[in-house]
């Protein structure tokens, strides 16, 4: 069973003869058997929490919640980092293999919330804690979940700009029913990831899984 066939052929049917300097345009299609698996490539991923005053209540259980179901659908395979952030951040959970899952979803589970709010903190953190995962081969993704209302939006975005340029995507999911939509879909418009409006945790999974999976199909090897 061939893994890959091709498909030849000429622009056109025909090519002028004794015409010097005569071009012919051969299309070469290659179609990738539906039967094979290639498998998929370990994913290293960064979770980037808002743990600020404004994310008190049905906001931070969303968000603990969220980054569950997120975690659940991890691979073996696949490494994680968990960052939460407000007037600074910390690695809750620093990079780790997926397989130990119950340590990861206990740090998840013991989240509150305190004062202050400077998400570029919880993202140059997670940078730092994705870059010791970031390796050939390897999907890199940050995905940060946030009510948005945070100081410092200019050096956020600056960040953003910078880690285009490193091929790093970042998606964003806006928690609440007023968030900073504005700051969030730039962020992620920047670093070509997703933006979400998060209502139900539940919702969560399903927008993650389909980010991951076309991320994998396409081969990308991004490092932060």
């Amino acid at each position: 069973m061939s893994t890959v066939t091709l498909e030849c052929r000429l622009a056109r049917n025909y090519v002028l003869e004794n015409v010097a300097g005569s071009l012919a345009y051969l299309l070469v299609k290659a179609t990738p058997n539906p039967e094979v698996s290639f498998g998929s490539l370990p994913l290293n991923l960064g979770l980037v929490i808002d743990v600020s005053r404004s994310m008190k209540g049905k906001k931070i259980e969303c968000a603990r919640e969220a980054s569950k179901f997120v975690v659940e659908s991890l691979s073996p395979e696949d490494t994680v980092s968990v960052v939460i952030f407000s007037d600074d951040a910390r690695a809750i959970v620093p990079l780790s293999e997926a397989r130990d899952k119950d340590a990861i979803l206990s740090a998840i589970d013991r989240i509150g919330t305190v004062s202050g709010t400077r998400m570029y903190c919880g993202i140059e953190t997670a940078l730092a804690e994705m870059r010791k995962g970031a390796k050939r081969g390897s999907i890199s993704r940050m995905v940060i979940l946030t009510d948005g209302e945070t100081e410092g939006e200019e050096r956020c975005l600056a960040i953003a700009e910078e880690r285009i340029r490193g091929n790093l995507v970042i998606s964003t999911f806006g928690i609440g029913d007023e968030y900073n939509e504005v700051l969030v879909k730039t962020i992620a418009d920047t670093c070509l990831g997703g933006t979400y409006h998060l209502q139900m945790p539940e919702e969560m999974q399903g927008h993650f899984q389909t980010e991951v999976d076309a991320a994998r199909a396409a081969n990308n090897q991004c490092h932060p």
